[in-house]
């Protein structure tokens, strides 16, 4: 009885103390990043990011979860639980760098390369609109624009704005097939 209302109480306590620690460090960054991203001499006309409830909210959740429950005395397979839910928090939360921003012009499409990396590890790729010869959705959540050489930027429906980037898109690409699902 004493485990479940410890880690019960360390979950009421520790969610509400990181939401506002990762509120405020995403914020910090998000305004540093439009500033950097936005200087006229490489101007983006738009820029979408990750939604911060989705990735910073339910990766808080989990690595409360998963603190509240790996603190607390129980058997082998709560620890493996509760590491397991701090590992995908902290990855959900990392979502949250400008390394996942998306930013277009009439010109070009800057973006991440890939969901599974690292940010900072060199998975921002440009590519100019003219090079693009595919754009598609793979049937969940995840949108992607593909150049000839293989050369591929990628966002997801829990970007905020991502309906506006589909639209310019196809204004710009009218020869493309349109995106199912959007």
């Amino acid at each position: 009885m004493f485990e479940t209302a410890l880690s019960f109480l360390v979950v009421v306590v520790l969610t509400p103390l990181v939401a506002v620690l990762v509120d405020r460090s995403a914020t910090r960054l998000w305004t540093h990043y439009r500033h950097c991203f936005a200087r006229p001499t490489r101007a983006c006309a738009r820029v979408i990011y990750p939604s911060r409830t989705v990735y910073g909210g339910l990766g808080t959740v989990l690595v409360t979860y998963g603190l509240g429950v790996g603190l607390a005395p129980g058997p082998f397979w709560t620890d493996v639980a509760a590491g397991l839910a701090v590992v995908f928090g902290g990855l959900l939360m990392m979502c949250l760098h400008r390394d996942y921003a998306i930013g277009w012009t009439t010109e070009a499409l800057r973006g991440p390369s890939s969901f599974l990396r690292l940010p900072g590890d060199g998975n921002v790729t440009t590519i100019a609109l003219s090079e693009i010869t595919q754009i598609g959705t793979d049937g969940l959540t995840c949108f992607y624009a593909r150049a000839a050489d293989g050369r591929v930027i990628r966002w997801s429906r829990f970007h905020v704005g991502w309906p506006d980037l589909v639209a310019s898109l196809a204004l710009a690409r009218p020869d493309l097939a349109p995106l199912k699902g959007a």
